[in-house]
C-alpha cells in the first residue's frame, strides 16, 4: 500500500499521461474523440484539436461528392422542366437554323467590265455566320409558341484571278467601288416564325425575299409530317 507523507512525493497536476501508441488510435472518433472531450479538454486542447481536424479532412471529399452530385441531378432535371409541346418545338427550331447556317455561298449579282470571257467582277452571298435562335411562349393567339433565327451575311467581291490586274489598272473606279468600299461589312438578318403543332411557319423578315438558299429555307418553314391543319 502506498503512503502519502510530508516527504512523499507528489503527482504533478501538470503531468501529461504517456503518449497513446499508433496513429489510428489516436484519430478513432468514437475513442479520441470522446475521451478528449471527457477527460482531456483542458489538458491536450491541441490533441483535441488535431483530432477534429483530422475528422474534418476525412469527412470533406463525401460532402464535395454529395454537392457535385447534387448539381448534376439539377442539370440534368432542366430539361424534364419544359414542356413536351416546347420541346418538339425547340428541336424544330434547332433544325431549321442548322439547314440554314448549312447554306453555301450565292451569287448576288455579276457584271462585266471588259470584252473577253473572264472580264467580269461578281459579287456573292457569304454563307451564314453567327446564326442564333430562340423560342418563347407566344404573345398573340396564333400559336403557342413563337421563334426566331438571326444571323449575319457578308458580301464578297471576285474577279478571276487572271485578270484581276488589268480590272485595277483599266477600272480604277469600278475597283475601288467593289474592292475597297465597305462592300464587304456584314448584313443583318432576322426571321420570326409561328410554332405550333404542325411546325415552324414563316411570319416576316428584316428584308426582302431573295432566291437564295437561306432566305428560301426560312420562308418555308418546317411542316411536320402528317400534322393536323388548324
Amino acid at each position: 500500500m502506498h503512503r502519502w507523507g510530508a516527504g512523499a512525493a507528489q503527482p504533478s497536476r501538470s503531468h501529461t499521461p504517456a503518449p497513446r501508441a499508433g496513429r489510428a488510435k489516436r484519430h478513432n472518433r468514437t475513442s479520441v474523440c470522446s475521451y478528449c472531450y471527457d477527460l482531456f479538454v483542458a489538458v491536450m486542447p491541441d490533441e483535441c484539436r488535431r483530432t477534429r481536424r483530422h475528422l474534418h479532412m476525412r469527412t470533406r471529399p463525401y460532402g464535395a461528392f454529395a454537392l457535385f452530385s447534387f448539381g448534376i441531378a439539377s442539370a440534368l432535371g432542366q430539361d424534364a422542366l419544359v414542356e413536351p409541346d416546347k420541346q418538339q418545338a425547340i428541336s424544330e427550331m434547332r433544325d431549321l437554323a442548322r439547314t440554314i447556317k448549312g447554306c453555301p455561298k450565292a451569287l448576288e449579282l455579276e457584271m462585266r467590265w471588259g470584252k473577253g470571257p473572264l472580264e467580269i467582277v461578281r459579287v456573292y452571298y457569304e454563307t451564314p455566320n453567327n446564326v442564333v435562335w430562340d423560342v418563347t411562349r407566344s404573345q398573340t393567339a396564333r400559336s403557342p409558341y413563337a421563334g426566331y433565327i438571326e444571323f449575319s451575311i457578308s458580301h464578297l467581291p471576285w474577279v478571276p484571278p487572271e485578270t484581276i490586274d488589268k480590272f485595277r489598272r483599266t477600272r480604277p473606279d469600278m475597283y475601288k467601288d467593289f474592292f475597297l468600299q465597305p462592300l464587304s461589312t456584314r448584313w443583318s438578318l432576322r426571321y420570326e416564325f409561328d410554332i405550333g403543332p404542325e411546325g415552324v411557319e414563316f411570319v416576316k423578315a428584316n428584308s426582302a425575299q431573295r432566291d437564295v438558299c437561306w432566305d428560301n429555307t426560312a420562308r418555308k418553314g418546317h411542316r411536320v409530317p402528317n400534322a393536323p391543319k388548324q
